[in-house]
This record gives C-alpha cells, structure tokens and sequence, in this order.
C-alpha cells in the first residue's frame, strides 16, 4: 500500500512537471507577438526571469474596429515576516463635416441687353439677342460636355473612396491583404489619368492627393462659369421673351386694318418664331439646370472636405493603424497578472476571435528570491534533549555517593518555527535552496536551524527542509560529571544543571504563508 501511494506521488509530480515544462519561458526581455486573426495562436501563462520585461504585439489587429486596454497587477508572494522572526519590505468614418453654405449666386447684369433693346429698330434688337442666346447656347453646351467629363472622375473618386472605406472597415482581411487592395485600386484609377504611375506608396498617394485637388480646382471654375452663363441666359431670356411678346402685340394691332389672310400669316409666324424660341430657351435652361445640379453637388464634395477625407483613409490603412503594441511591464515581484479585454465598437462579421484574447494571464516570476514559510519541525539529536541526574548510594562504600545519568527514551523532539529561504527560483514546479529558521519547543526555548530546502508548488508550496540544529538543552554544570563520586556528607540530592548550546539535525514540513495583499 506504501509502495502504491509512493508510484502515485511521483506520477504526480512528473505530470505537475511536465505540465509546467510546456509553459514559456523568458530569460530576457520578450515581446510576444500574436495574429489577431487566427484563433489558434492567443496569449496564455509563462515564466520571466526576475527584472526583465514583458509586452504583447498584436498584428492584424484593426484599430478602426476594436478597443483594447491591457493592464498588468504584481504581488509578492510569501514576503510576510513570521512574527516568530521579531526576535532576531479613430479617421472617423461615421460622419462627415457639414456641407458648407450655399455658394453666393453670381448676379448677371443685363445691361448691354438693354442697351440693345431700347434701340429704335426692335426688329434688330431681336435678332441680337437671339445671335446672343445661340452663343451662350453653344458655350453651355460646350462647359456641360466638360463638366460632365468632371463629374465622371469625381464619380470614380468616390467610388475609390468607398473602396477604401470597406477596406478600413472590413475585419475579415489581414492588412497585407487590405494594403495590396489599397495599392491595386489606387493604381487602377491613377493609371489611365497621368505617365508612369510610381510604384512607391508615398508617391501614389501623393499623386492621388495632386490629382483629385486639381478636379476639384476644376470643377469650381467650370461651376462658376456655368452659374454666370446660367443667370445670364435667364435674364437675356426674360428680356427677350418681354421684347418678342411686345413686338407681336404691336404687331397684331397695326394688322387689324389689314386683309385677315395677310394679319393671320403675320402674328402666326411671330407666334410660331416666338414659341420656337421659347422651346429652345426651355431647353437650355433645363440642360443648365441639370448641370448647376451636378455642380453644387460636386461643390458640396469638395466644402466636406472629400479629398482630405479621401487621403486619410488612404493613409489610415498602413501597418500601425494594423496593430497594436502594450507598454512594457517589469517583473519585480514573484507574480504577474497581465489582463487583456477587447471589444468591438460595432458589430462585425468577422468578430469571433477577439474573446479568445481576453482574460488574465499569470506571469511567474523566477530568480534569486528569499521568502518565507512555517510549519513543524522534528528536532533530532541526544545532545539536544535536558539530561537529568540522580545520586545513589555505591554499595560497600558507606561514605560516598555516586552522580548516574537517568536514560532518557527521548528522540526526536517536535517544535512549531518558521523558516527564511533564499534560493534560485527554477521555471519550474520544483526548487532548491538554502535556509535559516527559528522554531519553539514545549521547552519554551528557541532553536537555529540552517540547511538545504526542497520546495515544491509555486503559489501554495510546500516545503521539505533539514540540516543542522543549534538549541539550549540542560547538562550538568562544569563542577560535576557522569559517574562521580561525591561524600555523602555534603547531602547533594539534586545534581545542579544548567543550559548548554548543543549541536543537533532536523527535518521540518513548512508551508507558505498566505500571499501578501
């Protein structure tokens, strides 16, 4: 049975040991680097050698998508002083800016219409005004085909931008991949506008940056020219329609004295020419609608701020905004607690492995330590134990007594102490050491103790110690010895004693002391 419970004690033991053994261990210091995306490779417990650091580097990590706070707690363990020892220390993407107010309307002046229209030949004015609407007509038309070119790319811009954006807010993807993404769509729009597209990051978003200020530059002159030729079409056209309609209704007075056929023919071709006019003007002002439209929208782009917006997204997605790296914690004491806790700030598809990150991971700290423990203690040693005497008669010598030692059937003496250990603490489940103590017997007496020490446990330990003993034990006094002769005269019938320091071994079982707080 004895034998059954020793295998399993050491069974045991290698499984504690081999258990420990597959635990990090760092004799330097250590940045851990994890991938946030694969779930098989987390942070868990480790040793780390006494005054080094530690810190975490989490890759694929994207910032625009998760919080992240790590912390790190120590504690000494097993540092309280027995008082037995007192006889002898984010580019926000949600939102963008407000759109700006609504750009000043350029007023036309129609002057130079009026001009024209109070000559005395009305008939000259008409046609000069429609010579003038046909100008204007092509000069609108030729900035719509411009501006739609404009609005084109821009499109391209945005979709560009949007691009992007679900790049940055995608959690699915490593950075390498979203970072060839950002490169492949960047060159895809560069490439048809300008020469030789570098090849460089730096120059791609430089050119980009050049590229889409230069559209909006663009497109601010081309809109205001277009709001110009749009508020001078409508005051030319008011002013053409009050000319064409007062000419046709001095017409038809001065053609009522004339035949009906001639009067008819007459106000009916003005009328025909006016509405023609009129359809055309309509039209225009519909196409000049359609592209002030466009203008203001693009405008509005541009008082968000989209290329800046634009250009820090692009910007946001490189390797620090991909990971993230926690300070550097020093071991000082003989455990740490580093507590990692991720969240999303938005619920996300590919979100499952950052639960896998979080939770508290013990760091135990090995070196040189000195520490504590109590417990009992078997002090052995027939030098250690009171020796008593008694004096008895000698049989045919009726003057004289003899001094004889009573035996004693005593051992081993049991004490409660407590023991100081200083050692180099191992990576492991097991270490050796050194060790001075203190313990008390029933004789009220203490006694020094210095030896070797197994410890076994790493939180809650338990220690097997033994060595050398040093403690007080009662001898007679140098004026008397074993087996002396004394006068019966003298009638000694107690044999005086006193306390002499003697040499001795034990063996103790400690435990630690309960963790400081």
């Amino acid at each position: 049975m004895k034998m059954k419970l020793l295998v399993c004690m050491i069974v045991w033991l290698f499984a504690i040991q081999y258990s420990k053994a597959q635990t990090p261990v760092f004799r330097k210091d250590a940045t851990l680097v994890f991938d946030f995306l694969k779930g098989d490779l987390h942070p868990g417990d480790f040793y780390i050698l006494n005054k080094k650091r530690i810190s975490y580097r989490i890759i694929n990590f994207n910032k625009q998508l998760y919080n992240i706070s790590v912390s790190m707690d120590q504690r000494a363990l097993f540092a309280e002083q027995p008082p037995i020892f007192g006889v002898i220390t984010d580019l926000d993407l949600s939102k963008l800016k407000d759109a700006a107010a609504e750009n000043a309307i350029v007023e036309a002046d129609g002057s130079g219409i009026m001009t024209e229209i109070s000559r005395k030949n009305t008939g000259s004015a008409q046609q000069a005004i429609i010579d003038k609407y046909k100008k204007l007509k092509t000069e609108v038309l030729q900035l719509s085909v411009h501006f739609d070119l404009l609005n084109g790319i821009a499109k391209e811009l945005s979709v560009l931008y949007k691009n992007l954006s679900g790049y940055l807010m995608d959690g699915c993807h490593t950075y390498d991949d979203i970072a060839a993404a950002k490169i492949k769509d960047t060159r895809a729009y560069l490439l048809p506008k300008i020469v030789g597209v570098a090849a460089d990051e730096l120059s791609l978003k430089g050119q980009l940056e050049a590229n889409a200020n230069s559209l909006f530059t663009d497109i601010n002159e081309t809109a205001e020219k277009i709001r110009i030729t749009h508020q001078q079409l409508k005051s030319q056209y008011a002013l053409l329609e009050k000319t064409i309609l007062a000419e046709i209704d001095k017409e038809k007075q001065q053609l009522k004295k004339t035949p009906s056929v001639t009067r008819s023919k007459s106000v009916a071709d003005q009328e025909i020419e006016l509405a023609t006019e009129k359809a055309g003007l309509d039209d225009i002002n519909e196409n000049i609608a359609v592209v002030k439209a466009r203008a203001e929208k693009l405008d509005e782009m541009n008082e968000k701020g989209f290329v800046k917006t634009l250009i820090d997204v692009y910007g946001k997605i490189n390797r620090t905004s991909f990971e993230y790296v926690s300070p550097s914690y020093k071991a000082t004491e003989d455990e740490m607690t580093i507590k990692i806790n991720i969240e999303p700030k938005e619920p996300l598809a590919c979100n499952s492995n950052y639960s896998i990150f979080n939770g508290e991971y013990t760091g135990t700290i090995y070196g040189f330590k000195i520490n504590f423990s109590s417990g009992i203690f078997a002090i052995m040693g027939k030098k250690l134990f009171d020796q008593t005497y008694r004096v008895d008669p000698i049989d045919g010598d009726p003057d004289n007594n003899i001094i004889l030692k009573n035996k004693s059937r005593r051992k081993i003496q049991p004490s409660l102490g407590a023991l100081m250990h200083f050692y180099w603490k191992q990576p492991s489940f097991v270490s050796f050491g050194g060790v001075l103590g203190l313990s008390v017997s029933n004789q009220s007496l203490l006694n020094y103790h210095g030896g070797l020490s197994l410890l076994f446990g790493e939180t809650q330990r338990i220690i097997v110690s033994g060595g050398a003993t040093l403690s007080q034990a009662k001898d007679l006094t140098e004026e008397y010895q074993e087996n002396q002769k004394v006068a019966k005269s003298l009638n000694l019938t107690t044999v005086p004693t006193q306390n002499y320091y003697r040499w001795g071994s034990f063996i103790s079982i400690t435990y630690n002391l309960k963790p400081a707080k």
